[in-house]
């Protein structure tokens, strides 16, 4: 860099050093920023102006502790309106504290005159060297989650890296997506060697999900006094803000194939936006078609509330088990501007279990104060296979006589049937219907336990009933023999009738044909 400003003032204090052949046209120090521990060079440019030529150039170089250079030069000569550079490498030291520090430069040469006479010539002036210790920032976010519905607080600590002294520490967002709450620029104070602060900032309506690398820049005072700039960058985690939706599904009731049920489901607006005007529908599937209504409004639901609707659905002829139920949400932002939104639920298709029975006694009847063996008959009418199937009976008027109530089947198909016999004695009971309790256990597809209770009648007769009835079974009735017997003798008389009084007259006939 040029010091073409400070280049006149040292020509006036190195007096007669342009009138003297030589000429400092130019000077500039390397680096821009000096700072404790580097190394530069100062670079002069040098012209003869004068009519003589300077010979044995001879440079001194003269620093304070703190710089540390070489201290003489040699350069030769330099003839009437040659030019020249002359560059001096000094170096300056870590324990070097800020300010400005001066470089002697003292040049003395030869000046060689026409008529051979030469006469010795010298100029000093000082080179000004301003060291300055430049801090190196870095921040780092600790708290950093940002929603775009609302301002949002970045917790951050600043540090300085290498130590240097710094003061009156201000920072503000450089961000077009972001803007700075409070106050602008934020002050801390000094950061030696670091510092805490929280940011308050909102974003733009452009700012999508993401992360972000925010720019900051960082004003400060060095221990000059000097006013410095630095730069920065916070990260934060963008998250857009809009309402997310969650729901379940109740039917109160099994779902089995071929039933209509009402569907309740609960919809709740689990994000950080309130959604107006919602409305949720079930889709037609494979697993539930709706009837009715396939839409139905949910209104308006703000942050963390929700809302109760219902649908009522049929349920296909699908196979048992777990399936997910898609749901659309259409709603509208603050902005008035509408989105649909697809979530899911699960829910349980249960197998259509069902059984019948019929009971069935030897001997028969049913006699009061009997022995008799039932046989019960279990038949699978439903749409799905079962298993781990077991009979068990419970009557107060037939008293078992098997070692244990429960008869296990075990599995049975759909259509499929089986059959167990218990041993009762029937209780000394009037003439009349008596209940029979049959109870079911059984698992279905998904090893979902099942109690099914079917109510039997059986009908109880008394032995004399019964004893008639054994006796029309195995005799003849007086009735059936006095009809049997009329029979006959009808029938005797028709054929004593046809052929036993014919004959004789036949025999005359032939007699007196003779």
């Amino acid at each position: 860099m040029k010091k073409t400003a400070l280049f006149a003032f040292f020509v006036l204090l190195a007096a007669g050093f342009a009138a003297a052949e030589l000429s400092l046209t130019s000077y500039s120090v390397l680096p821009d920023t000096l700072e404790p521990g580097v190394s530069g060079t100062i670079v002069l440019n040098l012209k003869n102006v004068g009519t003589n030529s300077a010979n044995g150039i001879l440079l001194e170089v003269g620093t304070s502790p703190q710089i540390s250079a070489s201290k003489t030069f040699n350069f030769g000569d330099l003839a009437s309106g040659a030019t020249t550079t002359v560059t001096v490498p000094f170096s300056i030291s870590p324990s070097t504290k800020s300010g400005i520090y001066s470089v002697s430069l003292r040049f003395t040469w030869f000046s060689a005159a026409a008529t051979g006479t030469n006469s010795t010539r010298q100029a000093v002036f000082n080179v000004p060297l301003e060291i300055s210790s430049v801090p190196s920032f870095s921040i780092e976010t600790t708290s950093s989650t940002a929603y775009t519905s609302h301002d949002f607080l970045v917790n951050a600590t600043i540090s300085n890296t290498k130590g240097a002294l710094v003061k009156d520490v201000r920072i503000s967002l450089n961000s077009s997506d972001f803007l700075q709450r409070g106050k602008v620029p934020l002050p801390l104070g000094d950061v030696n060697p670091s510092r805490d602060f929280s940011l308050l900032l909102s974003s733009s309506s452009s700012v999508t999900s993401g992360d972000y690398e925010i720019p900051v820049a960082i004003s400060y005072k060095d221990d000059l006094g000097v006013e410095q700039s630095a730069t920065g960058k916070i990260i934060v985690d963008v998250t857009v803000s809009a309402p997310k939706f969650i729901a379940s599904v109740d039917s109160g009731e099994p779902l089995t194939q071929g039933k209509r049920v009402r569907l309740s489901m609960s919809l709740k607006n689990n994000g950080d936006e309130t959604a107006q005007n919602v409305f949720i529908s079930v889709a037609n599937s494979s697993v539930l078609t709706p009837i009715g209504f396939s839409e139905v409004s949910a209104g308006a639901l703000s942050p963390g509330s929700s809302a109760s609707v219902s649908f009522d659905v049929g349920v296909n002829d699908v196979l048992p088990g777990f399936y997910s139920l898609p749901l659309k949400v259409r709603y509208s932002d603050k902005y008035g501007k509408e989105t649909e939104a697809t979530i899911s639920s699960g829910i349980f298709v249960e197998s259509k279990n069902d059984l019948s029975v019929y009971v069935s006694s030897k001997p028969a009847p049913i006699v009061s104060g009997g022995v008799h063996t039932l046989s019960v008959l279990v038949s699978n009418i439903g749409s799905s296979p079962i298993k781990a199937l077991s009979v068990r009976i419970n009557s107060s008027t037939f008293g078992l006589l098997e070692a244990q109530e429960d008869q296990f089947i075990g599995g049975l198909n759909q259509d499929d049937f089986s059959t167990v016999q218990y041993k009762v004695l029937v209780g000394n009971v009037p003439e009349g219907d008596y209940p029979l309790d049959v109870q079911l256990d059984f698992k279905d597809s998904y090893n979902k336990p099942h109690t099914m209770s079917v109510p039997v009648t059986l009908r109880v007769v008394s032995a004399q009933t019964a004893q008639k009835a054994l006796g029309s079974q195995n005799g003849i009735s007086p009735l059936l023999l006095i009809v049997g017997a009329a029979a006959l003798l009808i029938i005797a008389y028709f054929v004593r009738k046809k052929y036993f009084t014919k004959k004789p007259q036949a025999a005359t006939a032939q007699m007196h044909h003779k």
